[in-house]
């Protein structure tokens, strides 16, 4: 399937130079909210990527109607960041919400539905606080038919412990609420917009808020929703037309508990202005809601430093592997995802990978293994071509690939300096191996191939690398598996690193590297990716293989 993704690639284009690969900070993420459905697909969005009035309980495992699980992410997300006190700091979305879901301003199963779904997708690279403020970004694409695609950053920090109270609630007055959310970073305004983009989907439960609405009994509306709009399930300026209209079915407005008309007194606040103006150009409330969105899931403590835009890479490798043989040669296997594009007819298109092994140059044809489709057509797909080679152990392994459409041919360089690989410590998949389970014990035994940086220079034969590829210039080998660590009164487990010293275990004669082991049973059981790290540690500084897949390696039997 191709996409029309022309003006994405001019966007592409000039944001290319912004980022190399790898970029530990952003990569998994970008896989995450891009590579949707199909091969390699996330699936993150599943849930939302129709918007229905039924969300898919996983407490009862079963269908429940009258949820909307894009307006309950929404609300989550709001929820987590609403505590924020900007001019001191503190707050923000960190996801301490999930230590919050006992409190009064938090009913409804809303919370741990969301912890639980965006929990699978839980690692050391993707934080619940990243996965809270992605879900945002795809319930609004979603609910918007793709009209609405919020900025997007990673590197959020995940609270360990429950923030203050301060959530704003329907009975609380005008001047409660313009405090709180001033306290936010926003002014009355941009409150009123917020607060309208907010209840754009979804609407108030009789079953959770009573008080506000009635129970329900009739079919098809099990969890007695009452919608905000005619359009609980589209995310568009309905909510604002019928407000204005005086036909708004939207409780908060107009409900019969005075006392709860919170969106009135917000939306009236500046005279009726900015709801007139947001009901009048559908487009006008779509670009408010972006801007307001976006800042609500970038409000983050002030010691977190957010990446740039994480935008979709054109030519990405992902899934490399490196066997050391013995006669002195890397085996080398991977991936490289492209960019679908307009014109482009996969069946002629040809990928190359051009390795570079010190002065050796070693050329790899691709074979097409599958397709990634987006989470909406108007985001881009991508092909996956897979590949292997084998190349002479040598200082500065990398590569080039060259993409040929008909006459035309393009090298991706990676900002010119061709995709580097990590050759001085090699995880060893073939003699590693991971068992997990939903319940009880989790053990990862590693091994890895391990050598040292070497000046080309010294480099005339693979005798030589035996004399200069020598595992004693690291002073130590580590390994570090990210473990997840129960939290009291949260259903997100922490995730921190547990270091191992590796041990060696054998030398691969006539190749330079010796082989490090080290095993690790942890008690704690993991729905989402779990990942470890092999450091060899040294006073010149560092080498790293970083977040490797349990799933990449065979099960210890």
């Amino acid at each position: 399937m191709f996409r029309d993704c022309s003006s994405l690639l001019l966007l592409l284009a000039s944001q290319g130079l912004a980022y190399t690969w790898p970029d530990a900070k952003v990569d998994h993420l970008e896989a995450l909210l891009y590579q949707q459905q199909q091969y390699h697909g996330s699936l993150v969005g599943s849930d939302v990527r129709w918007c229905f009035l039924t969300t898919f309980d996983l407490d009862e495992l079963r269908a429940i109607s009258g949820r909307l699980t894009a307006a309950e992410w929404i609300r989550v997300a709001y929820h987590d960041m609403a505590t924020a006190d900007v001019e001191a700091g503190t707050g923000g979305l960190d996801a301490s919400i999930s230590f919050e879901t006992d409190r009064g301003e938090n009913e409804g199963p809303a919370f741990n539905s969301t912890m639980k779904q965006l929990y699978l997708f839980h690692s050391a690279k993707s934080s619940m606080a990243d996965l809270i403020a992605m879900s945002v970004v795809l319930a609004v694409g979603g609910c918007s038919e793709g009209k609405v695609w919020l900025d997007y950053r990673g590197g959020r920090i995940d609270a360990t412990e429950a923030g203050p109270l301060g959530v704003p609630e329907p009975h609380q007055g005008l001047e409660e609420h313009t405090e709180i959310f001033r306290k936010q970073g926003f002014n009355q305004e941009e409150m009123i917009g917020l607060v309208a983009c907010g209840h754009s989907v979804g609407g108030v439960h009789g079953s959770i808020f009573p008080q506000i609405v009635p129970v329900l009994d009739g079919p098809g509306n099990e969890a007695s929703l009452h919608p905000f709009d005619s359009t609980a399930a589209t995310f568009d300026n309905h909510v604002a037309v019928e407000f204005t209209e005086n036909s708004t079915q939207n409780a908060l407005a107009f409900g019969h508990n005075e006392t709860t008309r919170s969106d009135h007194r917000i939306f009236t606040a500046d005279g009726g202005n900015l709801i007139s103006r947001m009901a009048q150009d559908n487009d006008f409330y779509l670009a408010t809601c972006k801007n307001l969105l976006e800042r609500m899931i970038d409000t983050v403590p002030k010691n977190v430093e957010l990446s740039g835009v994480i935008e979709p890479v054109a030519t990405k490798p992902d899934y490399i592997d490196i066997v050391v043989n013995k006669d002195g040669t890397l085996f080398v296997r991977g991936e490289i995802r492209t960019i679908q594009g307009e014109g482009i007819d996969r069946d002629r298109r040809q990928v190359v990978v051009h390795l570079k092994a010190g002065d050796k140059k070693i050329s790899a044809g691709t074979t097409w293994n599958g397709e990634s489709l987006p989470f909406h057509e108007n985001r881009p797909s991508f092909d996956w071509w897979g590949f292997n080679a084998t190349v002479p152990i040598a200082q500065g392994l990398s590569f080039d690939v060259e993409i040929i459409d008909g006459g035309d041919s393009k090298l991706e360089t990676n900002g010119g300096n061709g995709f580097p690989l990590q050759t001085d410590i090699i995880p060893q998949t073939l003699k590693s191996c991971s068992s997990t389970a939903v319940k009880g014990p989790s053990t990862i035994n590693v091994t890895a191939a391990v050598g040292v940086s070497y000046p080309s220079h010294q480099i005339r034969a693979v005798t030589d690398l035996i004399k200069i590829l020598d595992e004693a210039n690291f002073d130590s080998v580590i390994l570090s598996v990210d473990v997840p660590h129960a939290q009291q009164n949260s259903l997100v487990p922490r995730i921190e690193p547990t270091l191992v010293e590796m041990k060696k275990t054998g030398v691969l004669e006539g190749t330079g590297y010796s082989l490090y082991s080290a095993s690790l049973d942890f008690g704690a059981a993991f729905q989402g990716l779990l990942s470890y790290d092999v450091i060899g540690r040294r006073a010149s500084g560092d080498s790293i293989s970083e977040f490797n897949s349990f799933d990449s390696l065979h099960r210890c039997s």
